[in-house]
């Protein structure tokens, strides 16, 4: 395997979201996904900068199943990922006056915002086995990169955010170096998920504020992560192999700081993904031919 290094194409943002104490989570995921989903691509229509638009919602069970073993869970109850040209389009988005007048007042019928937090991240592409083009058009897709709305769950994943800190006495340098060139290694070809794996994403810091409050003001305490692991397999059992999990303790112990790691098991909804536009347009005009 060779050398991983991060993208330049393309930044990531994370926004943590908890829902409003008077929903319950039925509730709440389902205006962030046949509602909200809708004003987010009103906006993505008119203003350029977004490739990706994801909202990652909590798998229940999982997230059960991980806390009865004592596994540490992040207590949130979804994230929307964001992929952006430059996080100076992220910021000139959030500062439309139809952020204000539109999404923000969407935004308090479902989720806290005084709650929420952003991660700004880097991105390094360890795994992608995406058939972006056959899921849009199982999932219905409009003929451009807009899916029709509301969209679904997808079916042909599970995901995993596993955020983490460093090991003490550890520079970031040299995190982010054993990090993209042994551990992933370790995850790719020594554990037997390796071979299931559909996307490996290192989401890496970047600086100088890579976390900050969502709302201005907040007193929410951000967390101090280092960094977060996106993977995407069939299933969750791809987690749960003693033969791996014993394999990724013994690596861990070299860069990460034990008991500091969080698991966030997610279902995700593709929205947006101008990656297939291409694609999926190509196969448009095919057809007619």
């Amino acid at each position: 395997m060779g050398q991983h290094a991060l993208r330049t194409d393309r930044y990531r943002i994370l926004l943590f979201i908890k829902r409003q104490p008077s929903l319950s989570y039925e509730e709440f995921s389902r205006h962030w996904l046949e509602v909200h989903s809708k004003l987010v691509i009103e906006i993505a229509k008119k203003h350029k900068g977004l490739i990706r638009y994801e909202q990652l919602h909590v798998n229940q069970s999982e997230k059960q199943q991980l806390e009865n073993l004592g596994l540490p869970v992040l207590d949130y109850d979804g994230v929307a990922l964001f992929d952006v040209e430059s996080f100076e389009t992220y910021t000139a988005t959030v500062s439309l006056p139809e952020m204000q007048s539109l999404i923000v007042p969407d935004e308090n019928r479902f989720f806290v915002r005084s709650t929420a937090f952003v991660l700004k991240l880097n991105i390094a592409s360890i795994v992608d086995h995406d058939e972006d083009l056959i899921i849009a058009a199982q999932m219905g897709s409009a003929s451009s990169a807009y899916l029709k709305v509301p969209t679904k769950l997808r079916k042909d994943r599970a995901r995993m955010l596993l955020m983490f800190k460093r090991k003490e006495g550890m520079s970031m340098e040299e995190m982010t170096k054993y990090w993209l060139n042994e551990h992933a290694k370790v995850v790719t070809e020594d554990m037997k998920m390796g071979a299931e794996i559909i996307k490996y994403e290192q989401l890496h810091l970047a600086p100088p504020n890579p976390t900050e409050h969502y709302v201005a003001g907040s007193t929410t305490s951000l967390p101090d992560w280092d960094g977060v692991a996106l993977i995407d397999v069939p299933s969750f059992d791809s987690f749960r192999r003693p033969g791996d999990t014993k394999i990724l303790m013994k690596d861990q112990t070299k860069w990460q700081s034990w008991g500091e790691a969080g698991m966030f098991p997610v279902d995700v909804a593709t929205i947006i993904d101008k990656d297939v536009e291409p694609a999926y347009e190509a196969s448009l005009l095919a057809a007619k031919l």
